[in-house]
């Protein structure tokens, strides 16, 4: 018989996971060009997209995520997509991202604004 303290235990464990996976959920992962537009379709044309450029590797990338999560959350009309561009050199290459972070804002598929770096 399990005791009281595994079960809440799991039970933490569990309630964190959910939180982490849920918050997360915000900002979609993009796999791919096709999953990108896709997204963009899904979006519409009314809806500001911003899409977040980074890298495992990149140290300011990881500071800001959690902001960026955050701001998902608070800013629930904005779609939010991250894109890996070691996994998608393809649409790095589109967008013609040379720094990261990079945050590129579009409107209607199209590309309004960019901005690069960790300070907003």
């Amino acid at each position: 018989m399990r005791s009281f303290m595994s079960n809440l235990v799991e039970s933490v464990f569990v309630s964190m996971c959910f939180l982490i996976v849920t918050s997360q959920a915000k900002v979609h992962d993009v796999t791919g060009l096709t999953s990108l537009n896709t997204k963009l379709t899904e979006a519409g044309n009314d809806k500001l997209v911003v899409v977040y450029f980074h890298a495992n590797w990149c140290g300011p990338c990881k500071t800001i995520k959690p902001q960026i999560v955050d701001l998902a959350e608070e800013v629930p009309d904005v779609e939010f997509f991250k894109v890996n561009v070691d996994e998608n050199e393809d649409i790095a290459k589109e967008y013609q991202i040379s720094n990261l972070p990079t945050f590129v804002f579009l409107k209607a598929s199209k590309k309004v604004d960019q901005f690069s770096g960790a300070n907003f």
